[in-house]
């Protein structure tokens, strides 16, 4: 038995990009890497593979010309908890 198999409701992720394009570690810091003109931050339904499972909500930010991995970070920690109770109210909701 797996560990998200065990949850009632299944488990979800926080993840700091886009997806599918940016899974694995370190998406916001990639965005930067590879001159994106804007970031997302996703919260997804865990399923067996790194960051493959389904999109239950997402939410993308300009990424101006200074910025740095600590501003994307400072937005990405005031938003996804505002994200996670929206998404954990739909669930509740059976909306998923």
């Amino acid at each position: 038995m797996s560990a998200i198999s065990i949850s009632k409701y299944g488990c979800i992720n926080l993840h700091g990009g886009r997806l599918p394009k940016y899974r694995g570690s370190s998406p916001m810091n990639w965005a930067l890497i590879n001159g994106d003109n804007n970031f997302t931050i996703t919260i997804i339904q865990v399923d067996a593979c790194v960051d493959t499972g389904d999109v239950l909500i997402e939410k993308t930010f300009p990424i101006n010309d200074n910025d740095t991995i600590a501003e994307l970070h400072k937005i990405a920690n005031k938003i996804f908890p505002e994200l996670l109770i929206k998404v954990l109210n739909q669930i509740e909701k059976k909306e998923y």
